[in-house]
Order: structure tokens, then sequence, then C-alpha cells
């Protein structure tokens, strides 16, 4: 077997791509969504899923929507929603990257709008 630890690049890559795709997913969510239900529709782990909407909401990307919604338990949980306040940043990196496709520090591609 040919094992390898993980470089720190690919490690904070995998991160930004597992970002990404958590910011997306609520992004098409028009009423906003709760972690379940983010976790449900990416088949992501709740424990993969929370620290990447953590980080979003860090950034300013997205934030509690004031609501809840009943979990399949049956609890109360918030439903999140994406910000308008989050300008122009790359959900890669989360530097301000202006209006381009592209961007100017990580290469990635669909910055944030």
């Amino acid at each position: 077997m040919n094992k390898r630890k993980a470089s720190t690049s690919e490690i904070v890559s995998s991160a930004a791509t597992l970002r990404q795709r958590v910011y997306e997913c609520l992004k098409l969510c028009e009423n906003g969504a709760t972690d379940e239900e983010m976790q449900v529709s990416l088949e992501m782990d709740g424990s993969t899923q929370r620290p990447r909407r953590v980080r979003l909401v860090e950034l300013g990307m997205v934030r509690d929507s004031g609501r809840t919604s009943t979990t399949n338990s049956g609890r109360k949980a918030v439903v999140w929603e994406v910000t308008d306040l989050h300008g122009s940043r790359c959900v890669s990196c989360a530097e301000p990257c202006g209006e381009a496709y592209v961007c100017p520090r990580c290469e990635a591609h669909g910055v944030a709008r």
C-alpha cells in the first residue's frame, strides 16, 4: 500500500472546495437552510459541513436569518442565509476579488457575487 500524508496545500484546497460547496448549496436555497438540510442536500457529514458554514459566517458571507425550522429529531434549528453584504469575495480563499470570475489570488473559479 502506498500511503502518504496530505500536503498543507491539499488540505487547504480541500477545505476551500468544501466551503464553496456549502456556500453554493445555501445560495441556491431561496429561503435559507438549516445545517441539517444542507447536510442532506450535499450528502455531507455534519462534522464536515458545520465548520465550513461557521467559516462563511465569520467571513460575513452567511448569516442567521432570524428564523428557525424543525429538524428531523423535532428540535429547532437556525435557518442560515447568504448575505448581501459580502461584496465580491472568493469562496475558496475568501479574499476580495472584485468582479473577476477567476480569483487573482488563488485562481479559483466561481467568485461569490
